[in-house]
């Protein structure tokens, strides 16, 4: 089973990066050490889901913390500060983008993800639909032959309110 990352690791490399390409070379060195094979979650953060990034983060936590106890889960949970500062820095370069979807996100750090044959399933939170993030993810891991598992609304609200 694959040990987490160290945390300082993690923020420093995270923290230099100037771009999402940057970012997505921190994402697949710390995937190096999942020897081959990773699960990701997938879902809501910024849109769509409970409404906020906030909420639909703990959501995450929560699904990521019970997957990991059985399998090696990939947790973008600690990228999204970097990405956060990032998508305002691209927005901040053109106001014209002030209010866009952020299309970097997804194609220069999640596409290299996917694209490295190391995760090899992507377990989507129920109202996946309402994100266009996850939308996109679904449609790439099709695509590349990445095995697609939605999970269960209950299990969800069963691991919310009685913890992982």
């Amino acid at each position: 089973m694959h040990k987490e990352t160290p945390h300082d690791w993690l923020v420093r490399e995270c923290a230099q990066a100037k771009t999402f390409a940057e970012l997505a070379q921190v994402g697949l060195r710390e995937l190096e050490k999942f020897g081959g094979h990773a699960e990701i979650v997938c879902g809501p953060i910024t849109t769509g889901g409970l409404g906020t990034p906030e909420l639909n983060l703990t959501v995450f936590s929560c699904v990521i913390t019970s997957l990991s106890y059985d399998r090696s889960i990939f947790n973008q949970a600690p990228y999204e500060y970097k990405v956060d500062d990032l998508r305002n820095r691209w927005r901040a370069e053109d106001p014209a983008r002030v209010g866009q979807y952020c299309e970097p996100i997804l194609t220069e750090f999640y596409g290299p993800l996917f694209h490295s044959g190391v995760i090899k399933k992507g377990h989507f939170i129920p109202g996946w639909q309402s994100s266009k993030g996850a939308m996109w993810e679904r449609v790439q891991m099709q695509e590349l032959g990445i095995e697609v598992y939605d999970l269960p609304e209950a299990w969800i609200k069963h691991i919310m309110l009685n913890g992982h």
